[in-house]
């Protein structure tokens, strides 16, 4: 995931490449780690008054080798509290 700056309405815009995402021998609360620090640092870009970002997912070269249906599923039980 990269921060690639603001958008024309002043949100942080971040780039993931899907392709690039192997399973991590860290475990899933390594995984879940990553999730909050890149939330973190998300929020921590926006401007007062702002409550939206943009992801920009690029998903070439993202095969069933990079799947991690786990992480996935920790990542969106981190997005739902």
């Amino acid at each position: 995931m990269f921060l690639q700056g603001m958008d024309k309405k002043g949100r942080p815009i971040t780039v993931a490449f899907g392709g690039r995402h192997f399973h991590n021998k860290g475990g899933l609360e390594k995984f879940k780690r990553f999730t909050v620090f890149a939330l973190e640092k998300l929020c921590s870009r926006m401007p007062a008054g702002q409550e939206k970002f943009v992801v920009i997912c690029d998903l070439e070269g993202w095969r069933y080798a990079n799947s991690d249906i786990r992480a996935y599923l920790g990542a969106l039980s981190i997005l739902q509290v």
